[in-house]
């Protein structure tokens, strides 16, 4: 399992990290809270998509996500930041990637896989956001902080270990690489706009 998601998300992965290479020019309190509430909007249609009924096979993933954490994080950081603006001059539209189809644990573990991940590229730009953004509180990163790096890699580390224990069959397999690659273009096209650089006025 875990080879397959790292062959088939290689390409997407590396184009996703040179999209948002652009988050190098977020640089001020306003552009940073577009950004959170592009993450905001993104894991609660994510989080909205699970299925929350443990009747339901579907429902039978024994890994516990954090989205509902995350989310709240994000609330959290945005109460420390001014209020969201249209940006001027903003970027052409790409074309809209739908959410992942997390309809069954395959499907929700290749989404995982990413989401998983994505908490230990946070950190690093927990460390950049409060460098780049004058007069950041503290109070505004924890959605990228998270619990520390001791943290987030002890829980990256148990996501794996969990992953390469489960009985996947090929079929699951290749449907959590799809679900994988899916939740990579769905980040993409939900984050793009808010990754733009900062172009709004200076504020007096």
């Amino acid at each position: 399992m875990i080879a397959t998601l790292r062959e088939s998300t290689a390409q997407i992965h590396r184009d996703l990290e040179t999209q948002f290479g652009s988050f190098t020019a977020i640089r001020t309190p306003a552009a940073y809270a577009r950004l959170l509430t592009s993450y905001r909007d993104l894991y609660a249609e994510l989080y909205s998509l699970f299925p929350n009924d443990p009747a339901t096979e579907a429902s039978a993933l024994s890994w516990q996500h954090d989205l509902s954490e995350r989310l709240t994080a994000l609330e959290l950081d945005l109460c420390h930041l001014p209020s969201v603006r249209t940006p001027t001059n903003p970027p052409t539209p790409v074309a809209d990637s739908p959410a992942p189809l997390l309809d069954s644990p395959a499907h929700q573990a290749g989404c995982l896989y990413v989401v998983e991940g994505s908490a230990l590229g946070g950190l690093m730009l927990a460390r950049n956001f409060a460098a780049q953004i004058p007069g950041l509180s503290p109070d505004a990163l924890r959605f990228f902080s998270g619990s520390g790096p001791a943290a987030a890699s002890a829980r990256w580390r148990a996501f794996m270990a969990w992953l390469e224990h489960q009985p996947w069959t090929t079929a699951e397999t290749t449907a959590a690489a799809a679900s994988a690659v899916a939740t990579f273009a769905f980040f993409s096209s939900r984050l793009h706009s808010a990754a733009w650089p900062e172009r709004d006025p200076p504020t007096a």
